[in-house]
């Protein structure tokens, strides 16, 4: 059995692109899913929707394309929160219509997009919006070793202050030394992020072979069982060390956490 999830909105942002925001998105939706959440996700990189090309057979997968930075999509976000698909979208992808009024919402941003999506954030009163709907938002970003998405969570720290929750994923793909992340930890953005009690974990290295593997035919983690053995075995073992980093901050993310041994009814 697991306890009962909170409904959760997780936004996924950062710096410049590349840094992995995406794999952690598909990483953190097929978590959500496997643990039974009423999760959807939504693509907002609509010049390179990875995140729904890897989950675009509408009846597996509850994840489609939805611009949060233009106005007319922006809207839509709001609506799925709150309604029923309508009848010709639930057609066409029944398992987003099946998952809508979700628990758990995923959030893939385009990368260098923080300050548009700041704006929009403020012209829609997403926070307060979101809490009135039950909603609490995590906002996570996806670190390299590099100063952009310190610098953009810096900037969202300044705008949410102590609002939201906060997730820092350190991508060890990025952990070229010793030194990978000391930059991270002596800036300014760190010390504010321990003082709103941010969370970090890690997210251990998918070899790019089998990274690209899964890429050539856009397949989702839930699928890696179809994948030749040795990326299978790959991909499984990232798998499994991913999950064992996101049960230590379940509680941020929607996740339920796990009922212990023996404690189950």
């Amino acid at each position: 059995m697991a306890t009962q999830t909170r409904k959760r909105i997780n936004l996924i942002l950062g710096g410049k692109g590349g840094t992995g925001k995406t794999l952690f998105a598909r990483l953190l939706y097929y978590a959500l899913s496997e643990a039974g959440v009423k999760v959807i996700g939504l693509d907002s990189d609509i010049e390179n929707p990875e995140f729904a090309a890897y989950h675009a057979d509408g009846e597996r997968y509850g994840v489609c394309a939805l611009d949060f930075l233009s106005l007319s999509q922006g809207k839509k976000l709001f609506s799925l929160l709150t309604s029923p698909l309508e009848p010709k979208a639930a057609k066409a992808m029944p398992c987003l219509a099946a998952n809508c009024p979700p628990d758990v919402v995923v959030i893939d941003m385009p990368g260098a997009s923080g300050h548009q999506c700041r704006e929009q954030m403020d012209q829609f009163g997403f926070i307060p919006v979101c809490k009135e709907l039950g909603y609490e938002v995590t906002i996570i970003t996806v670190l390299n070793n590099g100063y952009s998405p310190i610098d953009s969570l810096g900037a969202m720290m300044e705008f949410c202050k102590d609002s939201v929750n906060y997730l820092a994923v350190k991508s060890l793909f990025w952990k070229c030394d010793d030194q990978g992340f000391v930059r991270w930890q002596n800036s300014a953005p760190h010390k504010q992020f321990k003082k709103y009690r941010g969370k970090e974990i890690e997210m251990p290295v998918l070899p790019t072979t089998t990274f690209d593997a899964l890429l050539e035919k856009n397949t989702p983690f839930a699928e890696v069982d179809s994948m030749e053995l040795g990326d299978k075995l790959l991909a499984g073992s990232f798998l499994r060390r991913s999950m064992a980093q996101l049960e230590t901050v379940s509680g941020i993310l929607g996740i339920p956490a796990k009922v212990p041994a023996g404690e189950a009814a």
